[in-house]
């Protein structure tokens, strides 16, 4: 899809469709962790009372997301009126702010519609259904690119382009829910008459923590290409994201970690502490090995790949280069300590850490895009993260696993 795209926007005006795109990014908090929530609470569910569980779970954690969409919807068109979007791009003509403005409207709604449909998703990784669970956004992706290359068919412009490159997650959703519900049928849909207001009120008690969490990676992962574009410009957005788009590659590992938060849950429930701390290290270890195999030969490679690919004259540094190397290691660990770390009072103890590394991340990325440039934007991600959160982390866990055995 890249190369269409860059070729219908153009380099400048394509950096400047993914910090609009980036805004995608909020999907991740927009649920105020109520999935996470669902997730940790169907996987902890009660023996002898499953079903029941489940439905009222699932029923309470709807509705409960249904309400937050519609809140949010209303206060992003209000935010709309008030304040145009557009102006918080670089500085461009009024024709191109209105359209940017625009552009970022429909995303955001994009992201508000799948919050409730991410429901069937999260059920299926709580009951360990994982190959299932990469059903609905697979048919997202396809359904989203699909509509991507239309829009630029028809030369429907930035405005449509956004809404279709963002629209998969709801596609995707859409799927899950008609597969985990009527196809699969792993719990009745949700139905207002099983809406519980105890189980209601813990989910979002527990999502809270989650939801601080959700929005700290926002912050210091997600801001990448809005601080890029007002320090550097739209050509440095351009160049720095398909080069972190090329190493997601190397991200695969950190998938199945994330499925694993619901089996650490139930080892930690059932005292089966030997085996969580043999799993927790063995899953660091293949997961920073399959980071380092696939990252090195990528980086090798990734100057030449990225050309053919996009058909941009790029020349990333070295140390570039090697930063998004350590960035890809520094992925798997965060993903094992933020599935471990995932229940109280653990949780909290993540949250506080959490907060202060998003916030010295952000921090130096500033820094360094003002003096080292797109090198210092990376490296201030693994370093602010790996120091402040990463390290007095694992810490906690490794006393935390002592402790218990």
């Amino acid at each position: 899809m890249v190369p269409i795209v860059i070729g219908y926007l153009g380099s400048k005006e394509y950096g400047l469709w993914l910090s609009i795109t980036s805004f995608a990014a909020m999907a991740t908090f927009a649920d105020l962790g109520l999935g996470q929530g669902l997730t940790a609470a169907l996987a902890n569910r009660p023996q002898g009372t499953e079903q029941l569980h489940k439905a009222s779970v699932v029923s309470s954690a709807f509705y409960l997301m249904l309400a937050s969409a519609v809140s949010l919807a209303l206060i992003v068109l209000t935010l709309y009126v008030i304040t145009p979007f557009g102006t918080l791009y670089s500085e461009r003509d009024a024709v191109a702010e209105k359209s940017a403005s625009k552009a970022t409207l429909v995303v955001l709604i994009n992201v508000i519609i799948a919050i409730p449909l991410s429901i069937p998703m999260r059920v299926q990784v709580a009951l360990l259904q994982g190959y299932r669970a990469s059903v609905g956004p697979l048919l997202g992706a396809i359904g989203s690119s699909v509509l991507v290359i239309i829009t630029i068919n028809a030369d429907a412009g930035i405005v449509l382009i956004a809404w279709a490159s963002t629209i998969g997650p709801a596609i995707g959703g859409l799927c899950a829910w008609y597969q985990t519900f009527f196809v699969a049928k792993l719990v009745t849909q949700p139905q207002l008459k099983d809406f519980d207001f105890t189980i209601a009120k813990s989910l979002a008690k527990s999502g809270a923590g989650f939801f601080v969490l959700q929005v700290l990676a926002a912050v210091g992962n997600a801001s990448d290409p809005i601080v890029i574009n007002r320090i550097l410009g739209d050509q440095s957005v351009s160049e720095y994201t398909l080069i972190q788009r090329a190493f997601q590659l190397t991200l695969i590992a950190q998938f199945f970690v994330t499925a694993l938060m619901p089996a650490f849950g139930n080892a930690r429930a059932t005292g089966d502490i030997a085996w969580l701390s043999s799993a927790i290290r063995k899953t660091l270890f293949l997961g920073s090995c399959a980071s380092v195999v696939v990252a090195i030969p990528l980086a090798s490679v990734c100057e030449p790949v990225i050309k053919l690919w996009s058909g941009l004259d790029i020349s990333p540094s070295t140390a570039l280069l090697l930063g998004f190397v350590a960035w890809s290691i520094m992925a798997v660990w965060g993903a094992v300590i933020s599935a471990f770390m995932s229940e109280k009072p653990l949780l909290y103890q993540q949250i506080v850490w959490y907060t202060l590394g998003s916030v010295s991340t952000l921090a130096l990325k500033i820094t360094g895009a003002l003096y080292l440039g797109l090198t210092g934007v990376i490296w201030g991600t693994v370093l602010g993260y790996s120091i402040i959160f990463i390290i007095p982390c694992a810490l906690i866990i490794k006393a935390s696993l002592d402790t218990q055995k």
